[in-house]
């Protein structure tokens, strides 16, 4: 659990939502695992999702950067089956294909376009707990960006929506953080001990 709290923390202060990285070299992991081994499959697929990767096709996943897959194969007991490469796209393959083929980029810039519709003009009602406010903004986030595999700018479509979503967000919470933070201190205070 904690190193699931502490990966949402990197992801939505350190690493954002925005990649302006031109990154030269993927990772493709290629994986063939007994039929009978559904979960393992389940957790494989949602670990690397999480990771960054998209199906490229029936056993290769692919992240637009270099992933260090390690640890996910070690913790899933996943090593003989599974193999990851470092590669880089050449020609005739053009990079903006595969990307729009592995993710899919509409859905993700119509979430991004979602949030920042709601949260433009929050609610009265929502604005008067900034506790609450912070807590269902994070929380929403988050749940985009998880799912987001990072893809560098250069390889998205003009004006993408996760620049406006992410600025939003940012400044949402910066202006709510202080009032949060007094809610929090003072809930915690309230909770009584042992």
């Amino acid at each position: 659990c904690t190193a699931l709290l502490e990966d949402g923390r990197r992801r939505i202060w350190e690493t954002g939502a925005v990649n302006t990285s031109h990154a030269p070299t993927w990772t493709m992991l290629t994986f063939s695992l007994p039929e009978a081994w559904r979960r393992k499959r389940y957790d494989l697929r949602a670990r690397l999702t999480w990771s960054g990767f998209g199906p490229l096709q029936n056993g290769a996943w692919l992240a637009p950067a270099e992933v260090d897959v390690t640890a996910v194969v070690r913790e899933l007991g996943l090593a003989r089956y599974v193999r990851a490469f470092y590669v880089s796209p050449a020609p005739p393959t053009d990079p903006v294909s595969v990307i729009r083929a592995t993710f899919d980029l509409d859905a993700l810039a119509d979430r991004y376009r979602a949030f920042c519709a709601g949260w433009r003009e929050p609610a009265a009602s929502d604005m008067s707990d900034a506790l609450v406010l912070t807590l269902r903004l994070s929380t929403q986030w988050l749940r985009i960006i998880r799912d987001d595999p990072r893809v560098p700018l250069h390889l998205l479509p003009a004006n993408w929506p996760a620049i406006e979503a992410q600025r939003l967000f940012r400044s949402l919470h910066g202006a709510q953080r202080p009032a949060s933070e007094r809610i929090a201190r003072e809930c915690f205070d309230t909770i009584p001990h042992g």
